[in-house]
């Protein structure tokens, strides 16, 4: 027996070649009612899948586009920062002052938009990886490698704002800010090659 519902039997003759008998047998087994019924419920749930991982593949597309976009500000911010001096305007991380939002100068307003802006991103890749993971895993594990990595940067920028590191530090803080770059912005190329 294949299953409950099916009393479906393949008997073989010797030469290998089902029996008309079992075929007549089988044919009048099956109830076409039923047999509709479970069609139809198996297509509607792959229709259900195959809508909500085209809902997460929107999503994927939208999130993806804002972390590309968001990490180049970021990035610009960064260089702003590092240039002007404000990094040292701000002596704690990661609150400004022992507050969220401090009293603004305009390097404060530097640095604490830099911040901000990558609290912003990291809330956006965050949201993004449910998202990616519905698509598939393989998405799911790369958009975790990706938060990784800006997470790895926003510690050592934050281990610099305190410990005042050599440049060193700095060039790594760059370096895992470029691979993150380069992993959102592969991300939202290939969510828009992919969905059209």
């Amino acid at each position: 027996m294949l299953g409950k519902n099916w009393r479906i039997r393949l008997a073989t003759s010797g030469s290998g070649r089902l029996r008309r008998s079992t075929l007549q047998a089988t044919a009048q087994s099956i109830r076409p009612a039923r047999l509709a019924r479970h069609h139809k419920e198996a297509y509607g749930a792959i229709d259900l899948i195959t809508h909500q991982r085209a809902g997460a593949m929107r999503s994927v597309k939208i999130l993806s586009t804002v972390a590309a976009v968001g990490t180049f500000f970021v990035i610009v911010l960064g260089k702003i920062v590092r240039v002007t001096g404000a990094s040292e305007s701000i002596p704690d991380w990661p609150l400004a002052f022992g507050q969220l939002v401090p009293e603004m100068t305009p390097l404060v307003f530097w640095e604490w938009s830099h911040r901000l802006l990558v609290l912003l991103v990291t809330i956006t890749v965050v949201v993004l990886i449910p998202f990616a993971a519905r698509v598939s895993t393989r998405l799911g594990l790369y958009c975790a490698g990706s938060f990784v990595l800006l997470v790895a940067t926003a510690v050592i920028g934050g281990l610099d704002v305190l410990y005042d590191l050599s440049w060193v530090y700095a060039a790594l803080d760059q370096a895992f800010a470029m691979l993150f770059f380069a992993s959102v912005i592969g991300l939202a190329v290939w969510s828009r090659m992919v969905d059209g």
